[in-house]
This record gives structure tokens, sequence and C-alpha cells, in this order.
């Protein structure tokens, strides 16, 4: 047990290499009017930032895990260990494939002029939310994690438990993803 605890010990102090990313899309794979609408998006300081925020798992959160998920979600697990971030678009990005600029910038718009509202399905731990949040006047997370809509809250968004996405008034955009591999 001793070598198999310096051994772990030893791993988790090895450096490690950033991972490496990739932004290409063969178009010609595209139908055509998809073609015309593509926007690419490279690898920009909002990415850069996340990834210098991502650190190795220690043997030891990776043993709580593979224990827990046999009991719980792994979304629920994610968030009782305080792992499960993600980055999908920076706020700059989101900015550009939108149209949007945050309403503090945004000129004034009249009052027949609808809020931006931002439904954010399966909002995670809301580290995706809070790039996007600064675009609109309005955001709603969902989220079937009791632990993550804690998490949620806890950041200050308005945060739903629920499955059922429907939503009184009309959004500006939703943003999901991942949530057809939650379980």
């Amino acid at each position: 047990m001793r070598a198999w605890t310096r051994a772990a010990l030893q791993d988790m102090a090895r450096p490690r290499r950033a991972p490496r990313v990739e932004y290409d899309c063969d178009r010609s794979l595209l139908a055509p009017e998809l073609q015309a609408r593509f926007v690419q998006l490279d690898q920009d300081d909002g990415a850069k930032a996340f990834l210098a925020t991502c650190r190795a798992c220690s043997v030891f959160t990776v043993a709580a895990f593979n224990v827990l998920r046999h009991f719980w979600s792994i979304t629920d697990t994610n968030a009782w260990l305080g792992g499960g971030q993600m980055h999908v678009i920076s706020q700059a990005q989101a900015a550009t494939l939108l149209d949007l600029r945050a309403p503090a910038i945004d000129p004034p718009r009249s009052p027949q002029q609808p809020r931006r509202r931002l439904l954010d399905v399966g909002a995670g731990d809301g580290n995706v939310t809070r790039h996007l949040a600064p675009l609109f006047d309005e955001v709603v997370a969902t989220e079937v994690s009791p632990g993550m809509v804690k998490r949620l809250q806890a950041r200050g968004y308005t945060a739903v438990q629920t499955g059922d996405v429907t939503a009184e008034g009309k959004c500006r955009s939703v943003e999901c993803r991942s949530i057809v591999s939650r379980q």
C-alpha cells in the first residue's frame, strides 16, 4: 500500500502538458446552406483562460468519482466533488455568433423592445452561463441535479431544478449542451 501511495503522489506531482486544442471544420462536409452561414471560431483568450484553470484530478478524487457514480448521476457526482466545469464558447465568441453586445454597451432600447432573455438548459455549475450572462438582460438556468442547482444559486442565477424546459414568455437565446449524455 505504501508503494502505491508513493507512486500516486509522485504521479500527482509530475508536471502535465497543456491539452492540444484544434479548431477546424471541413466545410465541404456541410450542406450548402450551412456552408454559407458557417462562422469559424478560433481559440481565443477566453478558451486559453479556461484551459489554464484546468487541473489534473488527484487519485483520491478519481477513486471517489468512480465509486459515487454507481450511486448518483455523473452530474450529481461532479456537483459533490466540485468538478464538471465546461467551456463551450467565450463571451466574445457568443457575441459574434448572436450579433449581441452587453446590455450596458448597447444603445438604449425603447420600452417596446423585448428584454433579451437566456434560458440555459442543463446549466451544470454555471461556468458557461457566466460567460453568456452579460449579453442578456435576464438569465434563467435549469438543471436536474440538486447539487448543481445549489451551485448555480450560489453564483446568483435564477435556477430551477427541472427537466421540463417549458418557459413563460419568449427567450432571445436558448443554450443547451451535453444534456443528452447526462444520466
